[in-house]
């Protein structure tokens, strides 16, 4: 089936999945696998979006998603529709149970970002009538809220540092999906011919093959770099 859950009989798990429906050739799915004995405390049980994405509401401040994505050399197309559909889903979840960015405070070892911070933080404090309630937690709620604003406008947010393979081969990456796309216009605007189709089939694997190469290639030097830190006693 496209779509169903089976319980393990006698204790185990419960799975929930979600594939393509009918016959289909079944490339990928999603689900969850769930202990029988926390089946009772969900609100609800998990909602398959399509054979890629399925949520899984929690009854604390998050919502998981069990994600199936397209691989590099995929059809763009299909990636769109997968970030499209994924786009949907992020933006439905509750506002309080969404990550939250963390402010970049290593700006605050500059003197002069601190400085701005201060005076920002100090202009809304004194424009803000909200600080004047009366209750407690109205006033530190504003408080809360006037020094985040303060915050994002005059640091920022942090972003991301992690190195992955695909970062120092975006260019050539994108040229080779540009071949790729290429040969599968030419192919899909004369779809008779079968010179066409085997070009684009020629085309998408030497892509495939090439990327796996790239990948391969970081993964083997990344290795290496590992192990000479190792060798010389560096633990950063």
């Amino acid at each position: 089936a496209g779509e169903g859950q089976l319980k393990e009989q006698g204790g185990g798990c419960t799975f929930f999945w979600k594939a393509k429906q009918g016959e289909e050739r079944q490339l990928h799915g999603v689900g969850f696998a769930i202990k029988n004995e926390l089946i009772n405390q969900l609100n609800e049980f998990p909602i398959g979006i399509n054979e890629r994405l399925m949520t899984l509401c929690l009854n604390l401040y998050a919502t998981i998603i069990s994600a199936y994505a397209p691989t590099l050399d995929a059809d763009n197309e299909i990636k769109e529709e997968f970030y499209s559909n994924l786009d949907q889903v992020l933006s439905g979840i509750p506002e309080q149970k969404q990550c939250r960015q963390k402010i970049n405070v290593e700006r605050l070892k500059d003197p002069i970002k601190r400085d701005l911070f201060h005076q920002c933080l100090n202009k809304k404090l004194k424009n803000s009538n909200q600080l004047q309630q009366e209750s407690v937690s109205s006033i530190w709620g504003a408080l809360k809220s006037t020094i985040i604003s303060a915050s994002v406008e005059t640091l920022g947010f942090s972003t991301r540092k992690r190195q992955d393979w695909f970062d120092e081969n975006d260019r050539e990456i994108q040229e080779l999906i540009n071949r790729k796309c290429k040969a599968f216009c030419a192919w899909q605007n004369d779809i008779n011919s079968k010179q066409k189709k085997l070009h684009h089939q020629r085309t998408k694997a030497e892509v495939q093959r090439r990327i796996r190469g790239m990948k391969n290639r970081w993964w083997e030097d990344k290795a290496k770099e590992i192990q000479h830190l190792a060798d010389i006693y560096n633990i950063r």
